[in-house]
């Protein structure tokens, strides 16, 4: 299990250095906001019963959202609303309160991070994706 959260971390590492070094904001911020789903998955699964608790997935999945978290805000500047983002342009004019609640994230899942347990997980957990939520429904263009 640690092996698995060592190489987790560090592939983790190895995708923020990537996305550092590519010349697309948008593609750099879906590349990381597409580990946040998949790291997410399974730790999802678990809150709807459908998977048994597993620590070392959720802790995975904390990390990459802290560590995501510190990047993600940077990935947003202007002149980068249209062509293939859901991202909505409001978010150039509320710069302060879009990146506050990426530092609330990083935040949460820290302090998530020293506390989860098979017990507290489904609110401990579910206080993280909260976060995500609001920014997905005052950032973010709904799915058609």
């Amino acid at each position: 299990m640690k092996r698995l959260a060592i190489a987790a971390l560090a592939l983790s590492g190895l995708t923020a250095i990537a996305v550092a070094q590519a010349p697309n904001p948008i593609l750099q911020r879906q590349t990381l906001l597409k580990e946040f789903g998949a790291n997410g998955r399974e730790p999802g699964l678990m809150l709807r019963g459908e998977m048994p608790f597993d620590l070392a997935k959720v802790q995975a999945a904390l990390r990459t959202f802290s560590a995501h978290a510190k990047v993600l805000p940077t990935l947003f500047p202007d002149g980068s609303f249209t062509g293939e983002t859901a991202a909505l342009p409001r978010i150039a004019t509320e710069r302060a309160q879009f990146a506050a609640i990426f530092a609330q994230l990083d935040m949460q899942a820290t302090a998530a991070l020293a506390t989860v347990n098979a017990e507290n997980f489904r609110a401990t957990y579910g206080a993280v994706l909260r976060n995500c939520g609001q920014c997905h429904d005052t950032y973010r263009r709904p799915r058609t």
